[in-house]
């Protein structure tokens, strides 16, 4: 189950050892306004998905709701019913879609791969899900973390660690 924070922090190593504090003094004070709305753990992979804090990520994240201060479950089953995961689903090695829809009993047509680096699926689903970050869900699309989505599904866990956001 979870780990502590300490653990968690150091497996997480080098993403999560930048100075919080002294990032925030260079941003957009709108966009540190933003940042710390959210606990530390959310605000380090925000930074790390969207590292200019520019009007675009400002405009693409100040709607956000969390609604939970702390990562939670949540069921792989209802991640599949949302068109938007299934499509996300279809953008891996063809390979990889065929293990999830038999593995999970979907129909996914595999497409256009975009991801510069696709073995990091297999890759993935050989590690714990419980050393994973959470990944990012916003209006119960996986939005963040999509490959550790993909390596839940390839392992059959039946949950996935999400911050679960709302707009």
């Amino acid at each position: 189950m979870p780990m502590n924070f300490r653990a968690f922090l150091e497996s997480q190593k080098p993403a999560y050892t930048m100075d919080l504090d002294q990032y925030k003094t260079k941003a957009d004070p709108r966009w540190t306004e933003i940042l710390n709305r959210f606990p530390e753990l959310l605000q380090r992979e925000i930074i790390d998905e969207r590292k200019n804090g520019d009007e675009e990520d400002i405009k693409e994240i100040s709607p956000w709701k969390l609604e939970s201060p702390v990562p939670v479950t949540t069921p792989i089953k209802d991640l599949l019913t949302a068109k938007a995961n299934l499509n996300a689903i279809s953008r891996s090695p063809s390979e990889i879609v065929g293990i999830i829809n038999q593995t999970w009993n979907l129909n996914v047509p595999s497409g256009k791969v975009y991801d510069r680096t696709p073995g990091r699926y297999s890759e993935y689903s050989k590690m714990s899900g419980d050393t994973a970050k959470p990944s990012v869900v916003v209006d119960d699309v996986v939005y963040w973390g999509v490959g550790r989505f993909i390596a839940a599904l390839l392992r059959g866990d039946e949950i996935l660690r999400v911050w679960k956001i709302r707009t």
